[in-house]
């Protein structure tokens, strides 16, 4: 009896989600067109939308750590173990995303993703596009704004932390750009 009811409650979540994700479309373009130029800021749709799908699936967060300091940016990075991995991480904190570049070109996610403030990255190109990366890198930092990303570049099963993919966190070391970093 409980397997049963556990699959009736996540068909429903499921639904509400799609139902969510029907609701949403429509305020993608009004973020990208109105929103973002005139607040400069992705995150208030970041924690909104972050909110109401972790709630319709009943998931807490309590982040715990070092807090960054207020005003400073920041990099933040996480192991990807699922999809939900960019909602969770903006309950904790906004900021710009980087991604692999194919994520803005799927259906419906990918309009999500560019209104979450998707940087896309091209993978695979050996760092012809690092300089392009960290010039963007720098300018959201320099702005006060903070950069999230998963650099392992795909989804585990977060038992074990993969390789990091080179490039983006090398900004800290090595910028390859022409923009040097203000903050320390």
């Amino acid at each position: 009896m409980s397997k049963i009811l556990t699959l009736i409650n996540a068909t429903g979540r499921v639904c509400l989600t799609a139902v969510f994700a029907l609701v949403l479309l429509p305020a993608i373009p009004f973020h990208l067109w109105v929103a973002r130029p005139i607040f400069k800021s992705d995150a208030f749709f970041q924690k909104t939308v972050s909110s109401i799908l972790l709630g319709l699936w009943d998931i807490r967060i309590k982040p715990k750590g070092v807090k960054a300091n207020k005003g400073e940016p920041t990099i933040y990075v996480a192991n990807h173990i699922s999809g939900l991995d960019p909602f969770i991480l903006s309950k904790a904190a906004t900021g710009t995303y980087l991604g692999k570049a194919e994520i803005s070109k799927w259906p419906v996610m990918g309009a999500g993703a560019k209104a979450f403030g998707l940087i896309p990255v091209r993978r695979g190109v050996g760092g012809k596009d690092l300089k392009v990366v960290h010039a963007q890198m720098a300018e959201i930092l320099n702005s006060g704004d903070n950069i999230l990303f998963f650099p392992e570049g795909t989804v585990s099963d977060g038992k074990d932390v993969l390789p990091f993919k080179n490039g983006a966190l090398s900004i800290l070391f090595n910028n390859q750009s022409d923009i040097p970093l203000e903050h320390n």
